[in-house]
């Protein structure tokens, strides 16, 4: 039992951490590690702690961010009041192998207060020669670790080569090991020579199974449901034991790319690199010389024709991704969207996204999309985006109050600038310029003494480099001098400010590309959100504009007016704006005229609800030659009808949604009704 110790007690409290590598060592390597720790206490006169004991089993200590024990122990260092006086450790290398974590470890030791001493070197915190000794002992370990890693490199690619496998199973195979018969312990073979890939026939059939699908045209989701559908296990559920994972589009794109089903092994293609601060295992391409490519064919299992088949509309698809401009997730630098970079969500700052494609992209919040812990569930099309913040940005700068506002403040900036400038060049460069002249001529007056006394080509060169440098000096001094007669009037201000404001409103109006590199120099983060004083679909929008790119004014201020009330914005350095504008983007409803003819004309279509495609075929029926044959008129359309443009509908027609029999809930009809009002104006008077 631990006893309760004071902390100025001359027992001091230990604490244990140990560690040992991989599932090949013993777990009696643990208590090997607190056996020698504890002896330790005992002949010192301490406590080891037993409720302070910090163990990580079969983990590497490359890696301090997937060690539970060692990040326990990090935790509770920092406590009050102090949990231990000391933490006893076997070995630096059961610390941690990298010598940047195991200094962190001790930094924060130091911190809170609490010795560290690893007991097989005899290392002690509290010795004046401890950091030097302990930068010796880290880089020794790290030493063994590279080491180690080079060899056990060597080794797994001599067994490739040697046509054995090393690396995870790909679904579809097992590894099997091949016994070593040179290697004999009591009668039986110890030893093996290595792990060799072999088909598993029903896995093998499955993989087949989505060649043949994708080759005839399935997609990657399509035939994900499928094999969901038949109950086929995922990868997941064969391989990592997750019980209940499901096929997804992931699996099947990384099951298409794979050449293993051809028959090529492929290895070293990639490694696992990990982020120092999160822990984080990022998958990280090889060189492409560095990759090994064998031709196996005992692990074929996709046959050449169908292997090139789905190769061939793989190639397709990424060619038409790469012609078709998208305004999908993370799209490359050249975005074809005016404002693309500029927008960030309101809520939580995070940047926001154009999806979906050009002419129909929509701006979202990433975070919310993916349920992140922002609440911001805005979706503003990109036209409108670009319509309404081009019209802020290049017309209401204009505003006569606006525009002498800009003035003034320019005014004031540049003056402050030219007499700052005027200041510091009276101060330091002008002075020191004349001094450094007035040096410089009294160097050539003593040098032509010199000449006339005795003549040499030597000071004849140190004259000439002098004059050179006199005439250097006296063109910078007519500079700065000029540089304080520079005069500002409002009227050279005035034709400035208009000047970059005509530009912008030019460039906005033109192609993006232009715009884009414009506004790149000038235009600073939008936020956008909801506008919370609203039941509609107004946004509101906050942003900064830096007409004048790069400029240092302390403070510059103007009034940008949206739709909502004027308001002035303070902000070091920039051009500070509030505006509303509205973020609703919604086609014009076609049927909503011809539908109220409809049912003027028909007042018995009311009695029964249809369905969507029914409505079409009445629709196509009473309109005839009147409808443009360009736009589709089908069960879409008009269901997107009803969804879409409900509110428009409700103002003349009674929408009543119900369940349709025939499909068993999944479909709705809609029976439509005018309103009496509506009616009475339709028909006409007996």
């Amino acid at each position: 039992m631990n006893r309760i110790l004071s902390e100025g007690s001359s027992i001091k409290r230990a604490a244990f951490y140990g560690r040992y590598s991989s599932t090949m060592q013993r777990l009696a390597s643990l208590e090997d590690q607190k056996r020698t720790c504890t002896k330790y206490a005992d002949g010192s006169g301490w406590i080891v702690l037993q409720d302070h004991c910090y163990t990580d089993a079969a983990k590497s200590g490359t890696s301090k961010h997937k060690r539970e024990g060692f990040q326990a122990l990090l935790k509770t260092l920092e406590k009050e009041p102090k949990p231990f006086d000391y933490v006893l450790i076997d070995d630096t290398s059961r610390c941690s192998r990298k010598p940047q974590d195991i200094m962190d470890f001790i930094d924060i030791a130091r911190h809170c207060k609490i010795g560290v001493r690893f007991v097989a070197q005899n290392l002690d915190t509290v010795n004046p020669q401890f950091d030097m000794m302990l930068q010796l002992h880290a880089m020794i370990d790290k030493q063994y670790v590279d080491r180690l890693s080079v060899k056990c490199f060597e080794g797994q690619m001599g067994r490739v080569l040697n046509g054995y496998h090393c690396g995870s199973e790909a679904y579809g195979y097992r590894s099997v090991r091949i016994a070593d018969p040179a290697s004999l312990k009591g009668g039986r073979q110890s030893g093996t020579l290595g792990s060799k890939l072999v088909i598993d026939e029903e896995e093998a059939e499955v993989v087949r199974r989505i060649f043949r699908l994708f080759a005839d045209g399935e997609s990657m989701l399509g035939i994900a449901k499928a094999l969901n559908r038949d109950r086929i296990p995922s990868p997941q559920n064969s391989r990592a034991r997750k019980e209940g994972s499901q096929w997804c589009t992931s699996a099947i794109k990384d099951i298409l790319h794979n050449e293993k089903y051809k028959g090529l092994y492929v290895w070293n293609a990639s490694y696992q690199s990990e982020h120092p601060k999160t822990g984080e295992l990022i998958k990280v391409k090889k060189a492409e010389h560095e990759v090994i490519r064998l031709e196996r064919p005992e692990i074929r299992i996709v046959p050449d024709i169908l292997w090139n088949a789905a190769a061939a509309r793989l190639a397709r698809m990424q060619d038409r991704q790469v012609q078709r401009v998208q305004g999908g997730y993370n799209r490359a630098t050249n975005r074809p969207y005016l404002y693309s970079g500029f927008l960030y969500c309101g809520e939580c700052g995070q940047k926001l996204i154009a999806n979906g494609l050009q002419g129909k992209a929509r701006y979202k919040c990433e975070n919310a999309r993916l349920h992140r812990g922002c609440y911001n569930r805005m979706s503003i099309p990109e036209q409108v985006v670009a319509e309404q913040l081009t019209g802020i940005l290049s017309t209401q700068l204009l505003v006569p109050e606006i525009f002498d506002e800009l003035v003034r403040d320019v005014i004031i900036e540049v003056e402050a600038t030219v007499l700052r400038e005027k200041s510091e060049a009276r101060r330091s460069e002008l002075p020191e310029l004349e001094k450094h002249l007035q040096a410089c001529n009294s160097a050539l007056t003593n040098l032509t003494n010199s000449i006339e006394l005795s003549p040499s080509p030597s000071l004849f060169e140190r004259l000439r480099e002098r004059d050179r440098e006199r005439v250097l000096l006296m063109e910078k001094i007519r500079i700065a001098r000029d540089r304080q007669r520079v005069t500002i009037t409002r009227e050279l201000l005035q034709d400035l400010v208009q000047e970059n404001l005509s530009e912008l409103r030019n460039v906005l109006e033109s192609n993006v590309p232009l715009a884009r590199e414009l506004l790149s120099g000038h235009l600073l983060k939008l936020y956008l959100q909801p506008n919370p004083d609203s039941g509609d679909n107004s946004i509101h929008v906050v942003g900064g504009f830096d007409l004048f790119s790069g400029s240092n004014a302390a403070n510059k201020r103007v009034l940008l007016e949206g739709s909502s009330t004027r308001t002035l914005q303070q902000h070091p350095g920039f051009l500070n704006f509030v505006a509303l504008f509205d973020g609703s983007h919604k086609e014009p409803c076609l049927f909503f005229e011809p539908l109220i003819e409809l049912l003027g004309a028909e007042p018995d279509l009311s009695d029964d609800a249809k369905s969507p495609e029914e409505w079409a075929w009445l629709l196509r029926e009473h309109l005839g030659e009147r409808w443009d044959d360009s736009k589709k008129l089908g069960y879409g359309a008009t269901t997107r009808c009803f969804r879409v443009h409900a509110d428009l509908l409700a103002t003349r027609i009674l929408v009543e949604k119900v369940p349709d029999p025939a499909t068993q809930g999944r479909g709705h009809l809609y029976r439509l009704q005018l309103k009496d009002d509506v009616l009475e104006k339709l028909t006409p008077a007996a």
